[in-house]
């Protein structure tokens, strides 16, 4: 189960929410999935859609799921790099490293938000079932990206101030110094 924050506001409302349909999603997954397993093994039947479906489902996890990753701090780091670093290097290497990754995602958000608009204003359906139309999908990517990238933002804020705190403190402890 997906730990939700107490804290108020709407990105959070977000992250829960997303939480909430990957929690289920990976419920629907493994259902299908086994399903699918058993009848073929048991009665040589096989389910059509099954496996596209389930890539459509691993695409929802990935992007909403990464958000709630990146929120409670579940994703990769480089701890190694950041523990032989000065503190206050180590801030700027990960300001740096939230912006990078803020530029990543933000080119994702543009190309997947057109590739979105280009499926809608086609109609584009599924190969599995052609009354699933694929931008409700595919909408999933621009969405989760862009909520990591709010995530992130927030994320820079606070790094920002740490390092802008480092600094007027040591301008302090040398003007301090001086008296």
């Amino acid at each position: 189960m997906i730990k939700k924050t107490e804290e108020k506001g709407a990105l959070n409302w977000i992250i829960n929410g997303s939480g909430f349909v990957c929690e289920i999603s990976l419920v629907a997954l493994v259902l299908m999935v086994g399903f699918e397993v058993l009848s073929r093994n048991l009665f040589g039947l096989s389910f059509s859609g099954v496996e596209i479906l389930s890539g459509y489902v691993l695409v929802l996890l990935t992007f909403l799921g990464g958000s709630v990753a990146l929120r409670a701090g579940s994703v990769y780091r480089m701890q190694f790099v950041e523990g032989n670093f000065h503190p206050f290097l180590a801030s700027i290497l990960a300001i740096l490293v939230h912006l990078v990754a803020i530029i990543f995602l933000s080119l994702i958000v543009y190309y997947s938000s057109k590739l979105v608009l280009s499926s809608f204003a086609r109609g584009v359906t599924s190969q599995a079932n052609a009354s699933i139309k694929l931008w409700w999908l595919q909408v999933v990517i621009p969405v989760g990206c862009s909520t990591m990238i709010m995530i992130l933002i927030s994320g820079l804020i606070k790094k920002s101030q740490l390092v802008k705190a480092r600094l007027l403190g040591k301008r302090r402890l040398s003007e301090d110094a001086k008296k």
